[in-house]
């Protein structure tokens, strides 16, 4: 099993929800699934990313709490109801940026366009 390790000093807590949710391959499947087909039910969540019920729950509460998965119904109020699932783009955004940020420095989101990481080098050509 692989040894954790403790939180760096000064890591954001930004950044620590970003590892939370893009470190855990669970929680990177829902967010993905959810990316193209959203909004989703429950079962079609369950479905599309061949996970269990007793499985996704938690994970999509736990998005849900991070606010990187939005519910079309609140929690208090869903009892027999369906509910709808959808990533919430923006939360996704600053989290990967709050992650980039940290990960390559404070001035390295310039660098990322159209999913290729340049140089600094490259940026002054």
């Amino acid at each position: 099993m692989p040894k954790q390790i403790a939180k760096p000093a000064g890591r954001p807590d930004e950044v620590e929800l970003a590892v939370a949710v893009f470190g855990n391959q669970v929680k990177h499947e829902i967010v993905r699934y959810l990316s193209s087909r959203d909004p989703a039910f429950f079962g079609d969540v369950a479905a599309g990313t061949e996970l269990s019920r007793s499985t996704l729950s938690p994970h999509l509460a736990e998005l849900e709490d991070l606010g990187v998965v939005v519910v079309d119904v609140p929690r208090g109020q869903r009892r027999g109801r369906s509910v709808r699932y959808s990533v919430d783009r923006e939360r996704v955004g600053q989290l990967l940026q709050a992650w980039l940020t940290y990960a390559f420095g404070n001035d390295s989101l310039g660098y990322f366009l159209g999913g290729e990481y340049l140089s600094q080098q490259d940026q002054q050509d």
